[in-house]
């Protein structure tokens, strides 16, 4: 661009202002001036902190405590908790569970409030994405963000510019709800419906459990807590293959779960079996045979596209959508307050199959060595605690 050329009595005047200003005496620094000093000494004061987003019902267990909000144990001296009985790993113990806001409200007290808190693990945020570390941040579901440069489920979406049932007018679910996939948000809000679906027609006059949006506040930040686990999802199919219309082609032919009516009884294509514990029922699986057929077109995928976006990241949701047609997905237990998605296994990396590294939910890669095979083929190994997609863990 062209300098712009000012004549000279222009230049002198212009000058002349400056020169007055170096004249004036200092501002005393004993008198906060500034937009920043003042933002620092609002900051420094509680009673100009927000209102937290957090459901007032919501419950923390100590070690996730310390670990996501980054306390130490004397910090939790003084909160109140309840003990609960939790069975993990074959005991029953007693976990100490506090209420989020209170835990959340001494995070912010050590750090300077909620956005020195919010700086503080930006910050830490960046240093793991900069490590290039496999496991993923730990933080708080509400203060998710993706890395910069990265993409994941827990993503900032634009305002909705049209009315959503689910949200209603719930300032809290719509802040979820920028947070979440939107093929998330569906499926989550479909699983509610579910339960109260389930529930009828022993529903009260005023509807389910689930029917007006402000119920679904405590359900859905819950459900934050495992959106991060999830991979990320293209935005359009892969493109035609011999490979990959090898696997559309097989998907085609999967089995479905039987209707009410058949459920305990044999279906083609399928393997049964009877549980007694927790309760009787009858638990299907795709057989064998039809199972290698679908590890089989994935290792065909692999092998023509690789393991990346142009491969099996994208495949597997292709087989996880077809499984979720046939079985179902994402589903909440209001008793126990807990997620869990049972097809969530396809998405998975690879499982450590060695008895005692790992126990999987839903142990169809064991069942034969083409199982065995597809599961050594894939990246991103799955350790003994950790993400699992879709599965809460404590």
């Amino acid at each position: 661009m062209a300098k712009e050329h000012k004549p000279p009595t222009q230049r002198k005047h212009a000058a002349a202002p400056q020169r007055a200003r170096a004249k004036q005496p200092a501002v005393s620094s004993a008198v906060p001036t500034s937009t920043a000093a003042t933002a620092a000494t609002s900051t420094a004061d509680p009673s100009t902190w927000r209102v937290s987003r957090l459901w007032a019902g919501r419950r923390i267990n100590k070690t996730r405590a310390l670990n996501e909000y980054r306390l130490k144990p004397e910090d939790l001296e003084g909160l109140a908790c309840k003990a609960k009985e939790k069975y993990h790993a074959g005991f029953t113990v007693n976990a100490q569970m506090y209420k989020e806001q209170d835990i959340e409200r001494k995070a912010w007290e050590r750090h300077g409030g909620p956005d020195a808190f919010e700086a503080y693990l930006q910050k830490l945020r960046e240093r793991h994405a900069k490590a290039n570390k496999t496991t993923p941040f730990v933080q708080p579901a509400q203060y998710n963000k993706p890395a910069a440069g990265t993409v994941g489920v827990v993503q900032y979406n634009p305002p909705p510019a049209t009315y959503d049932r689910y949200v209603g007018s719930s300032a809290v679910l719509s802040e979820i709800k920028m947070q979440m996939a939107p093929w998330l948000w569906t499926a989550c809000n479909k699983a509610l419906d579910g339960v109260d679906a389930a529930d009828y027609p022993y529903n009260g006059v005023d509807g389910g459990s689930y029917s007006r949006p402000k119920d679904r506040e405590g359900p859905m930040q819950e459900a934050l807590r495992l959106a991060y686990k999830y991979p990320a999802r293209g935005e359009t199919p892969l493109p035609s293959s011999p490979a990959v219309d090898n696997l559309r082609a097989v998907l085609a032919d999967a089995p479905r779960f039987p209707p009410d009516h058949l459920h305990g009884k044999h279906v083609d294509g399928m393997d049964m079996k009877e549980i007694c514990s927790p309760e009787y029922n009858f638990v299907y699986e795709w057989e064998t045979s039809y199972l290698d057929r679908v590890f089989t077109a994935l290792m065909q995928v692999i092998h023509a596209h690789g393991t990346g976006a142009d491969g099996w990241f994208s495949a597997r949701w292709e087989v996880y959508d077809k499984y979720v047609e046939c079985f179902g997905g994402l589903s909440y237990k209001r008793k126990d307050g807990v997620w869990s998605d049972i097809s969530a296994h396809w998405l998975d990396g690879q499982y450590t199959i060695d008895g005692k590294d790992i126990l999987f939910s839903v142990p169809s890669r064991s069942k034969s060595s083409v199982g065995r095979e597809y599961n050594a083929m894939l990246p991103h190994k799955t350790p003994q605690d950790g993400g699992y997609v879709g599965f809460r863990r404590w």
